[in-house]
């Protein structure tokens, strides 16, 4: 399970995560630890999608403070389809 978590994160890539400040996120990767997950930011603190997503943001797992469903956020993903080469470039 080490050897896991060490090599996936303990957010996985393709997560959608919701911020303490309300913003939504889906992971990109880690950073320098297993706990500093590399995000790419899909809403503002009042929920308005940013367009473009911020890319290839730095977040302490102190800052993830849930899991969220894809199936619940499917507009919000959808729209990642557009971007999604600039994602998988970071």
């Amino acid at each position: 399970m080490e050897l896991f978590i060490s090599v996936m994160g303990i957010f996985t890539p393709g997560s959608l995560v919701k911020l303490s400040d309300i913003e939504v996120a889906i992971v990109l990767g880690q950073a320098n630890s297993v706990d500093e997950p590399v995000l790419a930011i899909l809403t503002q603190s009042n929920e308005e999608a940013l367009d473009p997503p911020a890319l290839g943001i730095k977040a302490d797992k102190s800052e993830v403070t849930g899991i969220l469903d894809l199936n619940d956020h499917l507009p919000r993903v959808n729209q990642l389809g557009e971007v999604w080469p600039q994602l998988n470039a970071i």
